[in-house]
């Protein structure tokens, strides 16, 4: 039997306009440009603009799922940099959905304005993480973020999944061979309490002239914290900063800010499955770290 050949949408030259002027305006800025920006995309609150330690420009994420895996990925020690909505060229994607017969995202409403035909949109990866692999080599990996509800049918119309699986077939075509391949992720992704802890931990990259690692005041700060936690684990975590801070003849702004980035790094003996409050004892685990002396 047959199989009926899809209409595909239309590449307009507004559409081409639109990406020649990104290009021209990632070029003039000089580092990278997301595609769609918090305010252009309809999040309803959801939507968050970061400052990031691993990008080189506002970092927009558009639902909560998206920042909480963003924060996961950031932290991975192996992590150069991201990319968050990054385009994909519309020609090849436009090229791979005719190959598997799947119509391409489209504008439907704008086809009022090009004789009713219906214009195609620039396809977009949530997140584009490049990283140092084993060998010491950068290797790519793209993630794409769907809430497990968008592709269970117990939860959300076949017509709907149908469309996300269909544009997910598009999006892991296009990077089989220009990466690890499309990784899909949800929210079972990311663990909350270490988000909480992450979201506090990541703070101090606001104050890097606090955070120098090869600094003496550094290493004696993150000596100090190491001793305290380990010999004084009924103290609350603002007490430890307290007595770092007198100890080392630093400010207790400056010792948090130590603490923040020494626990990011993996410096300090500190569970990030369990909460970190300032008002409660730091949750530990046993690691042998370089500054355990």
């Amino acid at each position: 039997m047959k199989t009926t050949k899809v209409k595909q949408p239309i590449i307009t030259q507004s559409e081409i306009n639109k990406i020649e002027n990104y290009q021209i305006k990632k070029k003039l800025a000089g580092k990278y440009h997301p595609w769609v920006t918090v305010r252009q995309s309809q999040t309803h609150g959801q939507g968050h603009i970061l400052t990031s330690h691993k990008a080189d420009h506002p970092v927009h994420l558009l639902s909560l799922g998206e920042h909480n895996a963003f924060l996961t990925v950031e932290h991975e020690s192996s992590v150069i940099c991201i990319y968050e909505q990054f385009p994909l060229c519309i020609r090849e994607t436009m090229k791979i959905a005719k190959e598997l017969n799947i119509r391409h995202p489209g504008s439907y409403k704008e086809r009022v304005k090009h004789d009713m035909k219906i214009p195609a949109k620039t396809m977009t990866t949530d997140l584009v993480v490049v990283m140092l692999d084993e060998r010491g080599s950068t290797a790519i990996q793209p993630y794409s973020f769907k809430y497990s509800s968008s592709l269970d049918l117990s939860q959300t119309s076949g017509r709907s999944v149908n469309r996300t699986q269909n544009k997910l077939k598009i999006e892991t075509a296009y990077w089989a061979d220009k990466s690890n391949g499309l990784r899909l992720i949800n929210e079972t992704f990311f663990c909350a309490t270490k988000i909480y802890n992450l979201s506090y931990l990541r703070q101090c990259f606001d104050y890097r002239e606090y955070i120098e690692q090869k600094s003496a005041i550094y290493i004696s700060t993150v000596i100090t914290f190491n001793k305290l936690l380990t010999h004084s684990v009924e103290k609350t975590l603002k007490e430890c900063i307290e007595t770092a801070a007198i100890t080392v003849g630093i400010d207790a702004f400056h010792a948090e800010c130590v603490f923040q980035h020494a626990c990011y790094e993996g410096l300090l003996p500190i569970d990030l499955s369990q909460k970190i409050e300032l008002w409660a004892p730091v949750p530990l685990y046993t690691k042998v770290n370089p500054y355990a002396y």
